[in-house]
């Protein structure tokens, strides 16, 4: 709802409007203080940043308000909604444990494996997940021109390393973004209507098969025998916890992931084909 409120913002701006993100906000940070997230994208909403070859250049000579536009002070009002929420909670509820989020983050930030961050990507997107890292400049250039969207893909990012170890739930908030590459990279580039129907379907099985869509989660804790995983867990009964990169058996994340790593260099290499074969037949 967040995201969709910024971007009609974009059209023109309204009071009506920034209330009602910062109704949103507050709301989302009594339950999770995450949802702050959304007024700091917010805040990018007008690109503030001037991101360009030239920009280290004007930084390096200090012309800061060259490359930093200033932002109207009412953008900031659902960032403060989202910080009264959060304070609402610290005077409400009484803490009775030594928790604390900044000792968390900092040792899931030194003590997650990078292997199992890039594992749960593939686990929450699949191999459509290829699409836009074989279209990166394309991608930074989109989300440059839409820099709330980078604001808010890259902070899902980082929760997703420091947040804890359900490093998939977090990622998944950030498919708003990742799917709406996706989708622009398969329409603006013909790969639907230059590829054979073959190839398409077998990616899409892939997709369908990596997503789990016919299979149950078994109940939790189980006496079930994990099987060798194709891409996922190609079963209803297996041990709940090898289905995420971080909980389950070592055995069958590295399975996993080479798989989904040598899936993904062929997913690379056939773009790469159809892009060439695509610029061949206009010329």
């Amino acid at each position: 709802t967040g995201l969709i409120v910024i971007q009609k913002t974009r059209k023109g701006v309204t009071v009506a409007q920034i209330c009602l993100l910062g109704l949103v906000t507050f709301v989302g940070a009594i339950f999770r203080e995450t949802a702050v997230i959304i007024p700091v994208a917010f805040l990018f909403s007008e690109n503030p940043i001037f991101l360009s070859g030239k920009t280290l250049s004007l930084l390096a000579r200090f012309q800061v308000k060259q490359v930093i536009k200033s932002i109207p002070l009412i953008f900031f009002l659902p960032l403060g909604f989202g910080i009264l929420g959060m304070l609402t909670v610290l005077l409400i509820v009484t803490k009775n444990n030594s928790y604390s989020f900044i000792h968390t983050a900092a040792s899931w930030a030194y003590s997650k494996p990078l292997l199992d961050y890039l594992l749960a990507w593939f686990i929450s997107f699949g191999p459509f997940i290829i699409i836009p890292v074989y279209y990166w400049r394309k991608a930074i250039r989109f989300l440059v021109e839409n820099q709330f969207m980078l604001v808010y893909l890259l902070g899902i990012a980082t929760l997703a390393w420091i947040g804890g170890s359900d490093t998939e739930r977090i990622l998944f908030w950030s498919m708003p973004v990742v799917y709406l590459l996706v989708g622009k990279f398969m329409e603006d580039n013909a790969i639907l209507t230059n590829s054979h129907p073959i190839e398409l379907a077998v990616l899409f099985i892939l997709q369908f098969v990596s997503e789990r869509v016919i299979w149950m989660l078994p109940d939790y804790p189980n006496n079930f025998y994990t099987p060798v995983p194709i891409l996922t867990i190609l079963s209803n009964n297996f041990q709940y916890l090898d289905l995420w990169s971080t909980h389950g058996s070592k055995k069958i994340e590295v399975i996993s992931l080479i798989e989904y790593l040598i899936l993904g260099i062929l997913l690379l290499w056939w773009l790469n084909y159809r892009e060439r074969k695509s610029e061949s037949t206009d010329k």
